[in-house]
């Protein structure tokens, strides 16, 4: 995950790079310079007892968020990273929101 900002931080707590299969999107943002997506990870390391991340994508190129937004939990089927001439970050759901988000740059932040 070296085109992800921060990524060794989440490798070193959980010894590889998450799934995110099953794990909850607790928060959206759109702002004028990054989407932000917050994620309550349920699969924890070993002495966590709660894990979340925020996604932070700069410089946003194009977006498409489809799907239940509001009063519905999103699962996370499965979280993809594509780095090609932009960060291409493919969002499936078991159930809530799916789609895709395409960024310049893409880190990752623990939320405390």
């Amino acid at each position: 995950m070296k085109h992800v900002i921060n990524s060794e931080e989440i490798i070193n707590d959980f010894g590889y790079w998450p799934t995110f299969h099953d794990d909850l999107i607790e928060s959206i943002s759109i702002h004028s310079s990054k989407i932000e997506i917050v994620i309550n990870i349920l699969s924890l390391p070993n002495g966590f007892d709660e894990y979340k991340v925020r996604l932070s994508f700069f410089d946003s190129i194009e977006f498409k968020l489809d799907g239940e937004l509001f009063d519905t939990e999103t699962i996370i089927f499965d979280i993809k990273f594509d780095m090609s001439e932009q960060v291409c970050t493919t969002i499936s759901q078991s159930l809530g929101i799916s789609g895709y988000i395409k960024s310049n740059r893409l880190s990752i932040s623990k939320v405390v």
